[in-house]
């Protein structure tokens, strides 16, 4: 029997459009040229796109898995038939060599597959490309290409037939097992805010072996013709589960870190050490939550997809909450690290404000300590025993009090200087005077209200003092008691009681659970918001990063409407904890955008009558913060400035950061006077309570700026620092026949007609509002 042709070694196959010979230079029949084998007519237009690539250009829109069925292999199959006609395929298979054309396929497979892995949006075309990257395969004929390409594409089709009955099964399969990985981290977190950091560990790691176990069910080899094209609605979702878990996988590693983070938190390194680990430890989370949000990000839930759409709404939800609070966290250590010391020594002025007297930049100053910090330990601690007032004399150089507090205070000393609502102007000033009180220079000034003692005993529990329990509810009155009538007269130290008070929560701290040091650092979250703890330093780089974390306590500049209630008791004792406030808001914005305010504040004394500290008249000096250009335009519940006490000549305070106070006030109209204070006019008045006693003020003032042109109007209102509550209403009064478009917070937002209302909420953090309207 004679050989073949195909088989005689001079046989070759010819890219171009030469003859293929055998070896006596006939024309061989068993293989032919595929480049002409089906080549159009000359008087045709040459085809833009292969068979493959026009059938699935017009059926890929209406595949969905119930469809894709042995019908569709069966079209394929047709297509593939007529690709080849004339083609002798197997010989050119065998001439070019079985064996370095599966290679060629394999080798091609795993370049594609890298490129998938490495996020090509187009599938499609990463398969190309790695047809044409090959040494090998782009040397066959372009046809024979397209043959082996649908020839792959019928394989996978009888795949897909054959699969189809178990898809939706191990969708849903996937999907429990993701619910319940988010369930893991879900019971992680829970441990981890009860102190249970083995258990939190525990639960993060099998939420891990979940979705290890997700993406081991998605590499399985019944799963490989789901990766090899890229128009499939079914290959759509296997993408999506295979982004869900890679999110779910960055999740769990970012709550990993954050219990070794707390664990190292409970470990014996100094704390300067422990701090540099911590913020690698959120490094190391805020990379792998930010990692998971771009992948949510990629994820197209089909809107019809009910288990999909609540998982993605499930890990959104614990993704965004993540990403905050470690975004949070990640910015308060790199601060903390600077602050306390890691790399020198740091020095600072901490003024301990009691809110129950309250004061602009928080309460009154009756006590302070000066600290050095080195790598996060204090290394040295000083408590003047006269407090606030051992200063007083020591002033090198004499000021003269803003006019308000000249009633009482005809000489401006260190107690009363934090006179600045804005946390940055009233630091400086309290530098200026601890300095020239001959005290040394400090890195820069950190405030403690009076609320943060009650809360931090609320977490801890009770201590023992000189023979005294003091607990959350009693720690103030107790404390006020000692260093105001019990201390020792003859030894004249009243603020010594302060430094042991603080030793004692010193020692308290070394016992604390770590259920309660997460509740401690919660506790150091909200003080800071509703700016209870402040700090200021002179690095003009960390006080932008304290600015940017909340923790700076300035007045903020802000293109809308704008309101602060800023309120100093002068010689009202304590009776600030006894005093309810509540205060309403109303724009009124007439048919050209003009804007009218009216404030109205009511004030209740609950104190009683002779009571230690609450049983006297509250007097105070009400500042009120507007936009800059608001007119007054009437006023009432103030009364006129009261008579001072003594007048004392004393030159002007020459602090460069004290500026635009009292000597620029001018009459605005009644007992209210005028000023401008950081790009803001400011309306001044005295206000006075009797104990048991309910007190109306109310402002009107009109807006030198109308009602955006966008239609649109906004209010920031910011919290006076310290614990002083207001319960704060806003209305906003649009002409008739307008239509709000938005307003927020929406979820408080009370539409009705052409007035949208926000029901009255305790004012204990800066708050925003904003409407949209069409007016008529």
């Amino acid at each position: 029997m004679d050989r073949p042709h195909y088989s005689q070694p001079r046989i070759r196959v010819r890219s171009g459009s030469g003859t293929h010979s055998n070896a006596a230079g006939q024309a061989s029949p068993h293989v032919v040229d595929l480049r002409s084998a089906n080549r159009a007519p000359e008087h045709a237009a040459p085809e833009p796109h292969s068979p493959a690539f026009d059938f699935f250009e017009s059926t890929k829109s209406q595949w969905t898995p119930s469809e894709f069925d042995w019908n569709i292999g069966s079209r394929l199959f047709a297509v593939v038939s007529r690709a080849m006609h004339g083609a002798r395929m197997w010989s050119i298979v065998i001439i070019k060599s079985p064996l370095q054309l599966v290679r060629a396929v394999r080798d091609t497979h795993r370049q594609w597959r890298s490129s998938r892995e490495e996020g090509s949006p187009d599938h499609g075309q990463a398969l190309w490309r790695a047809l044409q990257d090959h040494p090998f395969l782009p040397s066959l004929p372009k046809e024979l290409l397209v043959v082996i390409t649908l020839g792959m594409v019928v394989m996978v089709a009888a795949s897909v037939a054959q699969s189809i009955p178990n898809v939706e099964s191990q969708k849903q399969h996937i999907i429990q097992e993701a619910l319940s990985a988010v369930g893991h981290v879900s019971a992680a977190t829970d441990s981890f805010s009860k102190g249970d950091w083995p258990q939190s560990l525990d639960a993060i790691v099998q939420a891990r072996a979940t979705f290890e176990q997700m993406n081991k069910e998605l590499e399985e080899p019944d799963q490989w013709f789901l990766r090899l094209i890229g128009l499939l609605p079914i290959n759509t979702r296997y993408h999506q589960a295979r982004r869900i878990t890679a999110v779910g996988k960055q999740l769990s590693t970012a709550a990993q870190s954050i219990v070794q983070a707390a664990v190292l938190a409970q470990g014996p390194e100094v704390p300067g050490d422990k701090l540099r680990g911590i913020a690698a430890y959120a490094t190391q989370a805020h990379e792998s939550i930010s990692s998971a949000r771009q992948q949510l990000q990629a994820v197209e839930f089909d809107q019809a997809d009910p288990a999909l759409g609540q998982l993605s709404r499930t890990l959104g939800e614990t993704l965004s909450a993540a990403e905050g609070s470690v975004g949070e966290l990640r910015g308060l250590l790199s601060v903390l690290g600077e602050t306390m010391g890691s790399n020198q020594l740091r020095r600072y002025l901490v003024i301990f404000e009691n809110s129950d007297e309250i004061r602009p930049a928080g309460g009154f100053m009756g006590s302070f300590v000066l600290i050095d910090v080195v790598n996060g330990v204090i290394i040295k601690q000083e408590y003047p025993k006269g407090g606030s007032y051992d200063l007083q004399g020591s002033l090198a150089l004499s000021a003269r009090p803003p006019k308000p507090l000249s009633v009482f205070k005809p000489q401006w000393q260190f107690q009363d200087v934090n006179w600045f609502s804005d946390w940055p102007t009233s630091a400086k000033t309290i530098q200026w005077f601890y300095q020239n009180a001959g005290g040394p220079t400090v890195d820069g000034v950190i405030a403690i209200t009076s609320p943060v003692l009650e809360r931090v005993l609320a977490i801890m529990g009770p201590i023992e003092l000189g023979g005294e329990q003091l607990s959350a509810d009693s720690v103030i009155r107790i404390v006020q008691h000692n260093v105001e009538k019990k201390y020792d007269r003859a030894k004249n130290n009243p603020k010594e009681y302060i430094g042991n008070l603080a030793a004692a929560l010193q020692q308290k701290m070394l016992t604390i659970s770590k259920e309660q040091m997460i509740q401690l650092f919660q506790l150091s979250q909200a003080a800071v918001h509703e700016k209870l703890i402040m700090a200021y330093m002179n690095d003009p780089v960390l006080e932008r990063q304290l600015q940017s974390l909340g923790v700076a306590g300035e007045i903020k500049a802000t293109p809308g409407d704008y309101l602060s209630m800023i309120w100093a008791n002068i010689g009202g004792e304590k009776t600030d904890r006894v005093i309810e406030r509540t205060a309403v808001l109303t724009s009124a914005i007439d048919g050209s955008g003009s804007i009218t305010n009216t404030l109205k504040i009511r004030r209740h004394h609950a104190g009683k009558p002779g009571e230690l500290f609450y049983g006297r008249a509250n007097t105070a000096y009400l500042r009120v913060y507007v936009p800059q250009g608001a007119q007054l335009v009437s006023s009432r519940g103030f009364i006129p400035m009261p008579r001072p006490i003594k007048t004392s000549e004393t030159p002007t305070n020459p602090v460069e950061s004290v500026q635009e106070y009292d000597d620029r006030q001018r009459p605005a109209g009644g007992s209210v006077v005028q000023t401008q204070e950081y790009g803001k006019t400011v309306f001044g008045g005295w206000v006075t309570l009797a104990v048991g006693a309910t007190q109306e003020i109310e402002l009107t003032y009109r807006l030198s700026a109308p009602m955006q042109s966008e239609k649109s109007h906004t209010l920031l209102v910011q919290k006076q620092p310290g614990g002083v509550q207001t319960d704060f209403s806003y209305v906003v009064q649009l002409p008739e026949r307008s239509t709000v478009v938005a307003a927020a917070p929406a979820s408080i937002a009370k539409t009705s007609g052409s007035t949208v209302a926000y029901p009255a909420e305790p004012l204990i953090s800066d708050r925003f509002y904003g409407t949209i309207a069409q007016l008529p």
